[in-house]
C-alpha cells in the first residue's frame, strides 16, 4: 500500500478504499495495527507513505493504544525521524495529531510520555529549533504516571533549557518530584522553583525566604576546588532573580572570569542556558557583566561545539538581546566550516 502511494492516482484510490471501509477499521484493532506496522516495513520511508497513513487517521480516528504503536515503532527507527525533519508540512500534521490527544486529559492519561520524549530529542538532534513537539510534550509532563516521574523531571529540564516550559508546568514537576522517594538532585530542583515563579511571585515574601535560603546554598557551593562544580553551580546561579543576586554581582563575575574557561563545551553551554529569560529581560543591566564574560568566550568553546550547540548559542544571544555584530560574525564562521550543515541551520533560522 504504503510503497505504491508515491502515484498520486494510486494513492487516491487507496483513500476511496479506506473510505469504504472506515467503520470496519474503526471496529477491528488488529486490522488498524496491520495498517501501522506495515508502515514499518518499508526500507526507504517517504514523505507520501507517511502522509497517507495521517490522511488515513484524519478517516478514522485512532485510539491512544494505535498512537503507542506509532509512535513505538517511530523512536526505534532513525529513518522515519529523518523523515520527519525534511517535511515540515509533514512536520505539522505529526504534531497536531499528537496533540489534539494531549489536549484531552481522557486520552492524555492513556498516553506515555517516553516515546514522545526520545522522539523531540532526536528530532532536536537533527534540527534545534524544531519545535513542534515541544508544546505536546509540556502537556504529557503534567500527566499523573508514577512510573514516568523521572522522565518528567528529564524532559522537564530539556524543555526548561530550550526555554520552552511554563512556571505552571515546573512548578507541578516540584510538586511531583517533593512526593518521590528520591527527590532529584538540589540544582534541578533549584532551577525548577525558579523556573515556577513569575516575576511577581519571586518578590513574595514566603518565596523571598525560600530563594534566599536556596541562593545561599549555591553561592556556598562556588568554594567548592572542583572547577566542574563551581561552573555548574554557576549556571543555577544565572536563573535567580536580580533582586537576590545584585549584591554579589562582583563576586559572582569574578568567580566567573577565574573559572569559565577551565571548563568544557557542556560546562559553557550550561551557562548559557542557565538564564531566565523573564528575568533577564525584567532588569537585563544586573545580568550584562555575565552575559558579556560568556559571549566573549564563545570563541573558546566554538572549535568543538557541535553545530547544534552552534544554533542554540544564536538562538539564546538573539533571545536574551545580545547587539554585538561581532558575535553573529563568528557564529556564521564557525557554521561555515560544515558548509551543508551551515545551510540547513540558516535556513532553518531565518
Amino acid at each position: 500500500m504504503y510503497e505504491s502511494c508515491a502515484s498520486r492516482n494510486i494513492k487516491i484510490e487507496w483513500i476511496k478504499f479506506i473510505q469504504s471501509k472506515a467503520d470496519q477499521i474503526s471496529k477491528e484493532e488488529p486490522l488498524r495495527n496491520a495498517i501501522i506496522d506495515s508502515l514499518g516495513m518499508i526500507d526507504e520511508p517517504q514523505v507520501d507513505a507517511f502522509q497517507l497513513l495521517l490522511t488515513i487517521f484524519d478517516i478514522v480516528k485512532p485510539t491512544a493504544n494505535d498512537l503507542k504503536r506509532l509512535l513505538n515503532m517511530l523512536k526505534e527507527n532513525k529513518k522515519f525521524i529523518s523523515t520527519l525533519d525534511r517535511n515540515d508540512q509533514l512536520m505539522q500534521r505529526f504534531a497536531k495529531l499528537l496533540n489534539d490527544f494531549a489536549k484531552d486529559d481522557v486520552t492524555r492519561a492513556q498516553m506515555r510520555l517516553v516515546p514522545i520524549y526520545t522522539i523531540a530529542l532526536k528530532l532536536n538532534a537533527l534540527r534545534p529549533r524544531n519545535m513542534l513537539l515541544f508544546p505536546v510534550l509540556e502537556k504529557m509532563i503534567i500527566v499523573d504516571n508514577v512510573y514516568e516521574t523521572l522522565y518528567q523531571m528529564q524532559a522537564a529540564v530539556f524543555l526548561m533549557n530550550k526555554k520552552a516550559l511554563s512556571s505552571k508546568t515546573a512548578e507541578g514537576v516540584l510538586k511531583r518530584m517533593s512526593q518521590m522517594k528520591s527527590q532529584g538532585d538540589i540544582i534541578t530542583r533549584i532551577r525548577l522553583f525558579n523556573q515556577s515563579l513569575t516575576l511577581e511571585q519571586a518578590l513574595l515574601e514566603a518565596n523571598l525566604v525560600t530563594l534566599q535560603n536556596n541562593y545561599a546554598l549555591i553561592k556556598e557551593n562556588l568554594n567548592n576546588p572542583n572547577a566542574r562544580q563551581v561552573l555548574s553551580n554557576l549556571a543555577v546561579i544565572m536563573g535567580f532573580p536580580p533582586h537576590i543576586i545584585k549584591e554579589d554581582l562582583e563576586f559572582i563575575k569574578k568567580t566567573l572570569t577565574d573559572y569559565i574557561q577551565q571548563g568544557n563545551n557542556n560546562s559553557y553551554m550550561s551557562l548559557l542556558k542557565g538564564f531566565s529569560y523573564n528575568f533577564v529581560m525584567k532588569e537585563k543591566l544586573t545580568y550584562i557583566p555575565f552575559i558579556k564574560e560568556i559571549v566573549n568566550n564563545f570563541n573558546t568553546f566554538s572549535p568543538k561545539m557541535p553545530y547544534t550547540d552552534v544554533l542554540d548559542c544564536l538562538h539564546v544571544f538573539s533571545r536574551i538581546g545580545v547587539r554585538n555584530p561581532s558575535i553573529y560574525n563568528l557564529i556564521i564562521e564557525v557554521m561555515k566550516k560544515n558548509y551543508l550543515n551551515f545551510l540547513l541551520i540558516l535556513i532553518d533560522f531565518l
